[in-house]
């Protein structure tokens, strides 16, 4: 069997390189386990190119030559600005992209910012915006909209097709117990003991061979809460919503678990061609727009289980997808190289709106919120929504990658004081038996989500319903863990 040489390179530490041979063909789970035993690398999961493009599908490592120098990462984005001397192979050089940044109070990264202008330069983008909760991401910025003609970038959206907010008005007092409330939080965790199969049927959505991850939240910054109004800012439509501020809301993120990744690494193409539509293209819209359903089904049957387990009711407010694209029209500004015009009037043009952390804000009111231990804001979208891609905010948005979150976290509360993380300074309980997501997932390691929502607010781009705090914010139990996904 024919060998290829590579040289692994640790990407959080340059100074740190193996050279191995690995046999041909090349695969994912064989690059992360020669790392992880050669450079010590306990939680490797991620490769980089030296472009700073992760390899993520087979045909990502079938394009690698003898001698290719990889970077390996434990979860941290990719060290430094990924190359901006060229988009990726078969897609051709755009000067003509608008891109701009909806932010003031909050602060982004240079790297997250290189990633925009990069993405910016792929053929048939025309407009690129960074919200306030932009951070640098593995396959591009999250906190972006990208609007596009001619083509769509699956790997903008990335595997966690259809990841969103789901938001409930419950039948649970607001002055109960956190901690009574997450004692009573068991038997969330593993395969869902009712039928999926049923649960799927009723929604008209096709079963998949990842239903029994389906009605789980997942890893990384996937959270049920249960939140308590503090301030209603806009009382004629938060009453007209339904809301109360005597009952708890229940927000839920989630998305499609390891479906949309099973997606993605259906979809070897960087880019697809719309004009006219290739057939990649519509198998992958299609399997898409099925992972999106999965996805809101998925974030209905978590709540249910939530729901079960607190002996509550509820009934949903909203549910929005904020990674996902879809086809649509809008007037296009003028391009950055063009030249300027007395035409007064620009029509509207079929576009691709791709959101990659990104909530839409052509579908109402939606939940912005902040990290486990900070205030959560129910807001209305309003302006003009045409110069920012139909879309706001999804979050507070990461200011530490995953790497330095563990590594500052422990440092700061130590093993035996991760105690003191269960509770944050709101007085909320947290639900986590993970101690490593306990630590990437500390209020710290986020940006500041009043800051977040002031840019948008004072951009006139939505006004306050409502704010929130949490109560109890559940992301995993020790039960059934060895079965829990980590997507």
């Amino acid at each position: 069997m024919p060998n290829t040489r590579l040289t692994l390179t640790n990407n959080a530490n340059r100074s740190q390189s193996t050279v191995v041979l690995l046999p041909l063909p090349l695969t994912l789970a064989a690059v992360l386990s020669s790392a992880k035993n050669k450079l010590r690398l306990k939680r490797a999961s991620l490769i980089f190119a030296a472009t700073g493009l992760p390899l993520l599908t087979p045909s990502d490592f079938e394009s690698l030559t003898d001698g290719s120098t990889l970077f390996v990462s434990s979860g941290e984005p990719f060290v430094g600005a990924a190359s901006e001397s060229a988009p990726e192979s078969g897609d051709a050089r755009n000067d003509s992209a608008v891109v701009s940044l909806v932010a003031n109070l909050a602060s982004v990264e240079e790297d997250a910012m290189s990633q925009l202008r990069s993405v910016a330069k792929l053929e048939g983008m025309r407009v690129v915006v960074g919200m306030p909760d932009l951070h640098p991401g593995q396959s591009g910025p999250i906190g972006a909209v990208f609007v596009s003609q001619g083509c769509v970038f699956p790997k903008l959206i990335g595997g966690d097709i259809g990841c969103g907010m789901a938001f409930y008005s419950t039948s649970i007092d607001a002055d109960s117990s956190p901690a009574r409330l997450a004692k009573k939080l068991q038997g969330i965790e593993g395969a869902y003991e009712g039928s999926t199969e049923d649960w799927l049927k009723e929604r008209e959505i096709t079963q998949t061979e990842y239903d029994t991850s389906l009605g789980t939240i997942g890893g990384g910054n996937h959270f049920a809460e249960l939140q308590r109004v503090v301030e209603v800012c806009d009382p004629g439509t938060f009453g007209g919503l339904g809301l109360t501020t005597g009952k708890l809301a229940l927000l839920v993120h989630s998305g499609s678990r390891g479906l949309g990744q099973d997606v993605l690494r259906r979809t070897p193409s960087v880019s697809l061609s719309t004009s006219p539509p290739s057939d990649e293209l519509k198998i992958y819209l299609s399997l898409h727009d099925h992972a999106c359903s999965w996805a809101l089904a998925n974030r209905e049957l978590i709540a249910h289980r939530f729901l079960l387990a607190l002996s509550a009711s509820a009934t949903k407010i909203l549910d929005v997808w904020h990674n996902n694209v879809e086809r649509s029209t809008m007037i296009l500004p003028p391009s950055s190289t063009s030249i300027p015009s007395d035409t007064p009037q620009r029509k509207k043009e079929e576009v691709w709106i791709h959101r990659k952390g990104a909530a839409p804000s052509d579908r109402g009111p939606l939940v912005i919120p902040g990290s486990r231990g900070t205030r959560s804001y129910l807001v209305l979208p309003t302006g003009d929504q045409e110069k920012t891609g139909r879309s706001v905010a999804h979050g507070a948005g990461r200011m530490w990658d995953r790497a330095k979150a563990r590594e500052k976290g422990e440092g700061r509360y130590g093993r035996v004081g991760r105690e003191a993380l269960r509770t944050t300074k709101m007085g909320s309980t947290v639900v986590c038996d993970d101690v490593d997501l306990l630590f990437e997932e500390v209020p710290e390691a986020y940006k500041d989500i009043d800051a977040v929502v002031q840019d948008l607010v004072e951009l006139g781009l939505v006004k306050i319903i409502a704010i929130m705090e949490p109560v109890v914010t559940y992301k995993t139990r020790s039960e059934e863990r060895s079965s829990r996904s980590t997507d």
